[in-house]
């Protein structure tokens, strides 16, 4: 577990009523931060979520697609696409013992599917510019530690703010350059070293 992968986010909203007397609570939770930044951006980022509340407990499940662009360089204009897949379980620390306000830590699993590819073009002084395409697919699998903040705003709504500290379990398939996106886990080793991502 080599990689370390931050990422913060904000949502949701809920598709069930939740009564006062209910034990199990149900909610659909999209992340408006990553999603609204990357749309801006010019690229596309979605994550539906389905999360499951039953008394101290969060599990949560997620899919998602992705479509990226960067410059990673001034030469290269960088593409990561692909999908990705994950669970979590989290344990409410702080909270009521039922519904869904609280302070929630646990652990998630997750595969993620991806291409990226790197457009190259170093201008010629005296001959033409010179372009190259390097391009690279990878299936990376992933462990999560989460941590969340949920809170209700009135009986449809909830707003959540979290943080998620992704490991890589194992090694690229191939890099023909360093990896640096992975779909549904974010910027790889972002507090260090691009280069060592080629393992």
């Amino acid at each position: 577990m080599k990689k370390v992968i931050p990422i913060f986010y904000l949502c949701m909203l809920s598709l069930a009523s939740s009564a006062q007397n209910r034990i199990t609570h149900y909610s659909m939770d999209l992340e408006l931060l990553k999603t609204t930044v990357w749309l801006l951006e010019g690229s596309r980022y979605i994550s539906p979520q389905l999360s499951v509340y039953h008394k101290h407990w969060m599990f949560q499940t997620a899919f998602g697609s992705a479509s990226i662009d960067d410059i990673v360089y001034q030469e290269v204009d960088y593409n990561n696409s692909g999908w990705f897949v994950s669970a979590k379980a989290l344990h409410r620390i702080l909270g009521k013992t039922q519904g869904i306000n609280g302070v929630y830590m646990g652990l998630g699993l997750g595969m993620s599917d991806y291409t990226e590819k790197g457009d190259i073009t170093f201008e010629g002084n005296y001959f033409d510019d010179f372009r190259a395409t390097l391009k690279q697919q990878n299936r990376s699998y992933f462990v999560q530690w989460s941590a969340r903040i949920k809170q209700k705003l009135g009986d449809k709504w909830i707003i959540g703010q979290g943080i998620d500290i992704t490991h890589i379990i194992n090694n690229y398939n191939h890099t023909e350059f360093p990896v640096k996106y992975v779909t549904g886990s974010g910027i790889v080793n972002i507090f260090g070293d691009r280069a060592d991502n080629e393992s």
